[in-house]
């Protein structure tokens, strides 16, 4: 549990965070043999510091998120702790910025999955940075800006070393000292240049506010990734696409062409983020909430966990193709329930699913077997462990039919349906 690395790319004012600060507690509590052992300070504060992660675009939401998480610290306590600071600080767990596109000079700034990985003399920076980090989340403030520069320190010597390893030793030397590639194939010869591009950028970016997954959770990301990515990915339509960093009186300021025009370079970022790093091209009259999920499936380890709770309209229009196809490819999707009985949240009038699937890193084998799950009662009244078991893990008597020429098993649940199908057989139904 203590390695544990949990995140939310949208995390707004932290809802699902606290909501997995609980459940940490919960399963820390049932692996003790204390009673109290859930409701100690110091526990809480520890999955707070060393499992949770998250990133949004509103500043306002992120000091929302770091008060709601302060507050569930002390719930319970009959006594504020005496340590000072009470409270801890988490400006490096917790980020301002825009989660889907990383940009500097108009262009993409991202370390491939293979590149993130630790090596050589990386190791002692990341340990170092690790110690610096716990001692500001104690409270040494002082230490931010040697923390920020460790950052982009460890970074910049990870992709050094990465740019060695790849430069064979057999290189012939020119005439003035330097090294000529003629070993280097048009592979390696491309990512050598595009670390190198990655590198030149975050040195010059300087002190520009700027959110970069592997520099601003670099303890994470050069350390095998995360391990769970969970969220409520907001609802914005794709013709209200634009980037959210932008103060709404600015946007009220502009004129309708503008206006147009941020909105139209905004959703080529967009496409163009998932084209590089999927090989896959997301239509533009994608919803937002549709570029979370290859985030997420971008950050996340081989067989770790996405789940998100988003609109289900990707199960039925057409944008939604590029959407399933991702999730086939680059994970085994394992689960979606679909509430039928209404709306979950009373302020998004929005048919909701929840997703639940484990990243697969390399060629997709298509072997794994996908549980749709239809709820005719809100959750709420369902959320018992005997019906969520009995939904999720229970294979119970199963039916089949047969649909367009495929086997497709099916039984009745406590106020709903289950329904299994292979994922070879959704990649067949396309």
């Amino acid at each position: 549990l203590r390695d544990l690395r949990i995140v939310d790319p949208a995390c707004g004012s932290g809802a699902f965070l606290v909501g997995m600060k609980q459940v940490l507690t919960e399963l820390y509590q049932k692996l003790s043999d204390d009673p109290d052992y859930s409701t100690d300070y110091s526990l809480k504060e520890r999955i707070i510091n060393e499992n949770l992660y998250g990133v949004d675009i509103k500043d306002w939401a992120i000091r929302v998120a770091e008060f709601r998480l302060w507050l569930s610290l002390v719930e319970g306590e009959e006594e504020i702790p005496e340590q000072r600071p009470v409270l801890p600080n988490f400006s490096f767990k917790l980020k301002v910025g825009d989660s889907l596109v990383q940009k500097l000079d108009d262009e993409f700034v991202a370390l491939d999955s293979i590149s993130r990985t630790l090596s050589g003399e990386t190791g002692e920076l990341f340990t170092e940075l690790k110690d610096l980090k716990t001692r500001y989340f104690e409270g040494e403030e002082e230490l931010q800006e040697e923390i920020e520069e460790k950052q982009v320190e460890l970074l910049k010597t990870h992709i050094d070393n990465l740019i060695e390893n790849l430069t064979p030793d057999t290189n012939q030397f020119t005439l003035n000292g330097g090294k000529t590639d003629d070993g280097l194939d048009e592979d390696v010869k491309a990512r050598i240049e595009r670390l190198e591009e990655v590198r030149d950028a975050i040195d010059e970016a300087g002190d520009i506010e700027f959110f970069m997954w592997d520099v601003d959770f670099s303890d994470v990301m050069l350390d095998g990734v995360f391990d769970i990515v969970i969220g409520n990915p907001p609802y914005v339509r794709q013709r209200e696409i634009i980037d959210q960093g932008i103060h709404p009186d600015r946007l009220d300021a502009m004129d309708d062409d503008e206006v147009s025009r941020l909105k139209s370079e905004y959703k080529n970022d967009l496409v163009s983020y998932v084209e590089e790093t999927f090989d896959i091209s997301p239509y533009k009259r994608s919803d937002l909430y549709v570029y979370f999920f290859f985030k997420g499936l971008e950050v996340l380890r081989d067989r770790g966990t996405l789940t998100y709770i988003t609109s289900n309209s990707w199960l039925d229009v057409n944008y939604g193709q590029r959407l399933q196809e991702g999730l086939l490819k680059y994970a085994d999707l394992q689960y979606l329930l679909d509430n039928r009985a209404g709306p979950i949240f009373d302020e998004a009038d929005v048919n909701t699913v929840i997703t639940s699937a484990q990243r697969t890193v390399g060629d997709s084998t298509l072997s794994g077997t996908t549980s749709f799950i239809k709820f005719t009662e809100y959750y709420e009244k369902l959320v018992r462990s005997d019906v969520m078991t009995t939904a999720l893990l229970s294979e119970g008597d199963m039916s089949t039919l047969s649909y367009r020429g495929e086997i497709i098993n099916y039984s009745q649940i406590e106020q709903g349906r289950h329904v299994t199908l292979s994922e070879t057989t959704l990649w067949r139904l396309g």
